[in-house]
């Protein structure tokens, strides 16, 4: 059996050409290797914290020294660090992806001695790898789980299980280990960072895994479990419990305890133990003890209320057709009339009414069958209205007057809940001035399917990937990248427009519309990236660049900086180091991942020149000195030729130099105790000196500044939208397009990518903090709209008040 070597780059050409998922396995690599280099810096100092800790609270002397060693080398090599774990993890995914892609055949080459025991060191490491990585694969199930089923197909194989997945934590804890163990020279520190590896000081893997999963759909392998939330009827309180990200804690217990603890009876039905009535209007039932009303969200000033919904005689618009109100509810399509017959129920929504194996439906069917009728009136009323004079509809707020339209007993109290949050959460996308006008009115045709979907499954308001939750944030999240000067001729608008008709005329007939939608926009979306993506490859890769010297340089000034902080390197050469030798190490860095032996020959030549002007005392030292020199000043003008130094403070080095070696070999050989003793002491005390004096500089060198706005562009995503401003008091609209790997510049440019610009981090925090650039948000509209109405929306209401104190 042929065996494939995983580090031939031949091998595995060749290997791709038979199989056709290998190219999507070294797509998943570099998306992985993205999306964990992005948080490499940020884990090196939690690493490192870590490590000081560990030496604040040991008992023992040695390991408490040699964590607080580990601890300041790690910070003071942040960046040499990065590259060497990043190496680290691309090697590990790449044997991984070999090894699974490969199962019948051995990816490393046997040995010719067969098999042998594995030793207990190897054993018990393994064992410890596998109690680490317990804890994040119990953090990230869910999305491992889908990773799995998806892996699985793209192989053709039925299953695979949780220990092929390349992937998996044990992978990465694996590569930062061994990282560590390069990056540390001292073998007695490598058994101590892995017990360190937790949750909260590792890399956090749910982005990680979050993007494997896109490209993994984006190549067409299993999207539909992103899709699988169909519409379904959900009234588990253990489901509804699961915390939603966004929400405020104390709202999202009320959100629990609204709809795990309600009795689904018909709010009008005056015979319920718990109910009470309300002072305030005759039939209305107040809340459960202890089960906090929503408070009612009033229509948006300057907007009409929509005719024939308020059984109070509100006149109807003009130009637009009268809705009847509750008395003659049974006209249209499926409803049923306010006595509750639900004969035109049963027709129209089959399975609604009854329970299987009974003759009579339950007043929650009979109720729930009434209010879909009812709706889906509203619904074709709503369809019909379409101003002629504008050619773009303007928002219709609808659901403020749906409980006191509907049919008496259509809604049970869970239902009035859901209505009013959702007319919280529209209510917040009508107000939100980031979206056109035009756009919000598509999105308010989505207002009774919307009612509807949330109807027929509560989880709505819990998870973020309910389909038609997802069509709200993506519409509103995308709303500003419509380009207006366009119109309605704008493919965006016109994808737009088209969904929201498809959403209106389907929903009924078609439980997954909602799904299919959102598709279709991301699909839209996408396509509309990829078509600009070209547009942006040469400022990227002039980015990429740009961050890859700089890193470089940082790397090479840390090393530079660690060895002259003692304070033991002589004067010129310390001035040669920072000067002359920084960009003979940035070279190195820079050409690390093509030749990584570079790196090692300059940090060695290095060193050799500090110790070479050291004092030499004893003659056996001498003559090593004399032994070494011809190759370190070999070395040298290699490197300092390479980066083309060559002028007259390289001649005056070098003569400074040979001057130092003369000196020292021209000492007395032989010297007592007590002269080697002072010249001990001398040395000791000018190193003493001259630390102190590089300690003041460092201290009163000015600091990089870290405040709110500099956090904010840490926090900073790709994708989200945001306002300069300009000359003349102009505002520009633009998408933040791409982050190094680093985080050190941001690419912006609008959605044609006709224009684009960069700015450093340090830039961008900047203009933030001159109040020169604001984010746009446009995302959260679910979890900002129940905040809202539990938080802040009864604070200022009298009515809320005098409820809550009922």
């Amino acid at each position: 059996m042929v065996a494939i070597d995983s580090t031939n780059p031949t091998e595995r050409t060749k290997a791709s050409l038979s199989n056709p998922h290998t190219e999507v396995f070294r797509n998943l690599i570099a998306v992985a290797l993205k999306a964990a280099n992005a948080q490499l810096d940020k884990f090196a100092l939690r690493l490192a914290d870590a490590l000081m800790q560990l030496s604040d609270a040991s008992k023992d002397a040695k390991e408490a020294s040699l964590s607080f060693n580990s601890s300041n080398l790690l910070k003071k090599n942040v960046y040499a660090f990065h590259f060497l774990a990043s190496a680290a993890l691309q090697k590990a995914l790449q044997q991984e992806v070999d090894l699974i892609e490969s199962p019948f055949k051995s990816i490393r080459p046997r040995s010719s001695e067969g098999l042998s025991l594995v030793p207990y060191e190897d054993m018990d490491r393994k064992l410890l790898m596998a109690n680490m990585a317990r804890p994040l694969e119990a953090a990230n199930a869910d999305q491992l789980s889908a990773l799995r089923l998806r892996i699985a197909r793209l192989l053709q194989r039925d299953e695979i299980s949780n220990n092929q997945i390349p992937f998996r934590p044990e992978v990465f804890l694996t590569a930062i280990n061994d990282s560590w163990n390069e990056f540390n020279a001292d073998s007695e520190t490598h058994g101590m960072i892995l017990p360190l590896l937790k949750e909260d000081v590792f890399l956090d893997l749910g982005p990680i895994y979050d993007a494997l999963s896109r490209e993994l759909v984006a190549s067409g392998v299993l999207p539909e479990l992103a899709d699988f939330y169909n519409i379904k009827k959900t009234t588990g309180s253990a489901d509804l419990k699961k915390k939603a990200e966004g929400l405020d804690p104390a709202a999202l217990r009320q959100l629990q305890q609204i709809f795990s603890a309600q009795p689904n009876l018909p709010a009008s039905d005056s015979m319920a133990p718990n109910a009470m009535m309300s002072s305030g209007s005759a039939g209305s039932i107040e809340a459960l003890p202890g089960v906090p009303m929503i408070p009612g969200v009033p229509m948006i000033p300057g907007v009409p209320m929509i005719p024939g919904l308020s059984t109070s005689g509100a006149p109807a618009m003009q130009g637009m057709p009268a809705m009847p109100g509750a008395a003659n509810a049974a006209s249209y399509p499926g409803a049923v009339n306010a006595t509750g017959n639900p004969a035109a129920a049963n027709a129209a929504y089959p399975g609604a009414m009854g329970v299987p194996g009974q003759g009579q439906a339950t007043p929650a069917a009979v109720s729930g069958s009434q209010l879909l009728g009812f709706l889906s009136g509203m619904q074709n009323v709503q369809a019909a209205y379409t101003p002629q004079a504008a050619g773009i509809p303007a928002p219709m707020p609808m659901l403020a007057n749906i409980k006191a339209s509907a049919p008496q007993g259509a809604m049970t109290r869970i239902d009035e809940s859901t209505i009013d949050l959702l007319t919280k959460v529209f209510d917040v996308v009508f107000r939100d001035p980031n979206i056109p006008a035009e756009i919000k009115g598509l999105i308010g045709f989505l207002q009774v399917p919307v009612l509807k979907a949330a109807l027929a499954d509560k989880e709505f308001f819990f998870k973020e990937e309910h389909p038609a939750r997802r069509l709200i944030e993506l519409l509103t999240k995308t709303s500003v990248a419509w380009d207006q000067s366009k119109g309605q001729d704008d493919p965006l608008y016109q994808t737009i427009k088209r969904n929201v008709d498809r959403v209106q005329q389907d929903f009924d007939q078609q439980a997954t519309v909602f799904s299919d939608v959102v598709s279709e926009m991301e699909n839209f979306l996408q396509q509309e990236e990829s078509k600009s993506a070209e547009a942006l490859s040469e400022p990227i890769a002039q980015a990429l660049k740009q961050e890859k010297l700089v890193a470089a340089t940082t790397a090479a000034r840390n090393d530079v900086k660690m060895r002259v902080g003692t304070g033991e390197v002589v004067a010129f050469v310390e001035t040669f180091l920072e000067n002359k030798w920084v960009k003979v190490l940035t070279l190195a860095y820079s050409i690390r991942e093509e030749k990584p032996q570079a790196i090692t020959s300059a940090l060695k030549t290095m060193d050799d020149l500090i110790w070479s002007v050291k004092p030499k005392i004893t003659p056996e030292e001498r003559k090593e000195l004399i032994a070494k020199l011809p190759s370190m000043l070999s070395m040298l003008n290699k490197w300092l030729n390479l980066v083309k130094l060559d002028d007259a403070e390289r001649l005056q080095f070098f003569a400074e130099l040979a001057e130092c070696h003369a000196s020292i070999v021209r000492a007395p050989i032989e010297m007592s105790p007590q002269r080697r003793l002072e010249i001990a002491m001398e040395v000791a005390k000018e190193a003493a000196e001259r630390r102190l004096q590089k300690q003041a500089e460092q201290e009163s060198a000015p600091q990089p500044v870290v405040d709110d706005f500099s956090n904010h562009v840490e926090n900073l995503e790709r994708g989200m939208w945001l306002e300069f401003a300009q000359d003349y008091g102009q505002a520009k609209k633009v998408k933040l397009a791409w982050i190094s790997p680093m985080r050190s510049l941001f690419i912006f440019s609008n959605r044609g990518k006709t224009e684009s610009f960069s700015l450093t981090a340090e830039g961008l925090a900047q203009v933030l903090r001159e109040c020169r650039a604001h984010v746009i948000e446009l995302g959260g509209v679910v979890d900002r709209a129940i905040n809202e109405a539990f938080t802040d929306g009864g604070a200022n209401d009298p009515d809320i008040d005098e409820k809550t104190a009922a």
